[in-house]
């Protein structure tokens, strides 16, 4: 049977319980409350996952380079008006870039597993350098 990756109807892994099970219910005090940000979200399937599992889409965010791309997102599941979550344009190898500087210090955890297989080793340590910066002071790395 076909993975159908823009089923939101059940968990993105039939194995593993769904995405905001996972994120709302870590141990170590990842509460509700808490901001999740995914990097590279090309259409925001994860972030629609969240929000559909019941993640406040205000706790939700979203990072792209690519207008395009979220543009697409919004026309393939028809909810432009509706999904509530924030999409920040930005280029993460672009150490100036001001919209992401605003997210720098407000972001709890970062899903980041649909970008870095597109970049070579240079780039991937300039992510990693780039990613640091958007979490909250005093968090403890799991």
């Amino acid at each position: 049977m076909p993975i159908n990756l823009l089923a939101l109807s059940r968990p993105i892994s039939g194995i593993l319980p769904s995405l905001a099970s996972t994120v709302y219910n870590l141990p170590l005090g990842v509460k509700g409350g808490d901001i999740f940000l995914e990097v590279g979200c090309c259409f925001g399937q994860v972030l629609r996952q969240l929000a559909h599992d019941g993640a406040p889409a205000q706790n939700i965010v979203g990072v792209d380079v690519k207008k395009g791309f979220v543009d697409l997102g919004y026309e393939l599941f028809r909810d432009r008006e509706s999904f509530a979550a924030r999409i920040v344009i930005g280029d993460m190898l672009d150490t100036k870039d001001s919209a992401l500087s605003a997210l720098d210090g407000t972001v709890h955890l970062v899903h980041a597993a649909s970008l870095f297989h597109l970049f070579n080793w240079d780039d991937q340590l300039k992510l990693g350098e780039r990613i640091v910066p958007f979490f909250k002071r005093g968090l403890r790395m799991l």
